[in-house]
């Protein structure tokens, strides 16, 4: 399976990439504009960006030293449900900071104000010395990585639903054989079971 291997793992380094910036520009943003401030979305975003981080790199560790042990079954479920935490981190960072405008508003912009050396923020709702514009600008970058990392989860998903899940339902078993482990699915022919590549 994945016999062209080299696009899928071009696509596993992109993947963990935008997943990287993603946790990086989540995590700036939220230290940049302190609690109180949407924290519990933020929390969210920053989580799935760590969890699919973390799944990469235990994937290639998994497959590297230890494929025959792995359930292709679970595996896809691994996929699956990373493109849907994806795609809920997305829709929470565009609504949360795709509304907001990074450009600089002096409070005196919006009306009679004392502190007219001051700055208006939108996000925050507030008057402010600080323009917030790099923290913005984060914030406006993780809604972008974001939407790619659900993308590339969803390659993902489907390519390894049609080059390992459906020719094992169709060649060697049922749904229940996916949940085995990859060396105990009957292969005729072959005593090692499903062999995925390393670089899947």
């Amino acid at each position: 399976y994945f016999r062209k291997f080299l696009p899928l793992m071009v696509t596993r380094g992109f993947q963990f990439a935008s997943s990287s910036i993603t946790l990086g520009t989540t995590a700036y943003a939220r230290h940049s504009y302190g609690s109180g401030h949407h924290t519990k979305k933020q929390n969210f975003s920053v989580a799935v960006s760590a969890i699919s981080v973390f799944y990469i790199i235990a994937l290639y560790v998994i497959l590297m030293f230890a494929r025959r042990f792995i359930m292709p079954g679970a595996f896809f479920l691994c996929e699956v449900i990373l493109c849907l935490l994806w795609l809920c981190a997305f829709i929470v960072l565009a609504k949360q900071h795709g509304q907001y405008s990074c450009g600089t508003k002096n409070a005196s912009d919006y009306g009679p104000n004392p502190n007219n050396d001051l700055y208006y923020n939108e996000y925050t709702d507030s008057y402010t010395n600080n323009s917030y514009s790099k923290p913005c600008k984060s914030s406006k970058a993780s809604i972008a990585f974001a939407a790619l990392c659900f993308a590339l989860f969803a390659l993902t998903s489907v390519l390894l639903y049609q080059f390992v899940i459906k020719p094992i339902l169709r060649d060697y078993g049922t749904w229940k054989d996916i949940f085995k482990r990859a060396n105990q699915i009957h292969v005729p022919g072959s005593e090692n079971g499903v062999q995925l590549h390393r670089g899947s």
